[in-house]
């Protein structure tokens, strides 16, 4: 990425995906919509909602995905303290293992505002504490002002700076490094999380048809440096962080091949 280049959340592609899914609804965010959910009974409601959603994708994630949650430990590292949790995004359900992986703690997971039109998917987001990024300047500068008023008090935030799902991907794509902003302008954490694959074995091998199964990875927590200005700081981070989950894909992947 060139150095004199920030590329803010407002670039993320909705059009990029490799994973269709069924056609969304157009989706119009009211003028006043809030975005980081404060109200106590929709965080209520959504606490359970999140429960049950959590118990049968965890069923379905140990069963069907054989998913495994490795290293974290490091999430108590940033238990005390505002967080971006930054993850590589390479299926539907990687983000519901991670939320599962975080539950009954809360996380708030950035999500592109058309998956809101989705049917049934669409409720799910919007009832498990889901963000929809804004296309417009208005709405984005709500969006960023309530993003780092909740890092600000000790939440978690969920984003993919690939900008885009490209399912069962073993490689990791560039980031947007205007995702680190947050982190930059808060002085909070990065927590990275790598989804990786591994081959089925046994009976999954049969219903699975080939296609493989999780592991979830935490890797350690990467701070901001507070004697670097923010543009310094959002350079910093984006480059660390991408370079240590390069580094884990590539040394992963290098041991299955050996």
């Amino acid at each position: 990425m060139a150095e004199n280049k920030i590329i803010t959340s407002s670039e993320f592609n909705e059009e990029t995906h490799s994973y269709k899914t069924i056609k969304a609804r157009k989706v119009v965010l009211k003028k006043n919509y809030k975005f980081v959910k404060t109200n106590i009974f929709y965080l209520i409601y959504s606490d359970i909602f999140v429960g049950i959603v959590v118990f049968f994708i965890w069923v379905y994630a140990k069963i069907f995905l054989a998913s495994k949650i490795v290293n974290s430990k490091f999430k108590k590292e940033v238990s005390k303290t505002g967080a971006l949790v930054v993850a590589n995004h390479v299926h539907p359900l990687d983000s519901f293992i991670i939320v599962s992986s975080f539950y009954p703690r809360r996380l708030y997971p950035l999500t592109l505002k058309s998956n809101f039109g989705l049917p049934i998917a669409g409720f799910i987001q919007k009832s498990c504490k889901c963000i929809p990024i804004p296309d417009n300047i208005t709405q984005l500068k709500k969006f960023d002002s309530e993003l780092i008023t909740a890092l600000n008090k000790k939440k978690k935030i969920l984003i993919y700076p690939e900008g885009s799902l490209s399912i069962y991907d073993r490689t990791l794509r560039d980031f947007k490094a205007g995702a680190f902003r947050y982190s930059a302008v808060t002085l909070s954490p990065i927590l990275p999380v790598v989804t990786t694959f591994r081959e089925a074995t046994g009976i999954r091998k049969l219903f699975r048809k080939n296609k493989p199964i999780f592991t979830t990875t935490y890797l350690k927590p990467i701070y901001p440096d507070k004697e670097l200005n923010q543009r310094a700081n959002i350079l910093k981070l984006y480059k660390e962080t991408q370079l240590a989950m390069q580094e884990f894909i590539n040394k992963y992947y290098e041991k299955k091949v050996h």
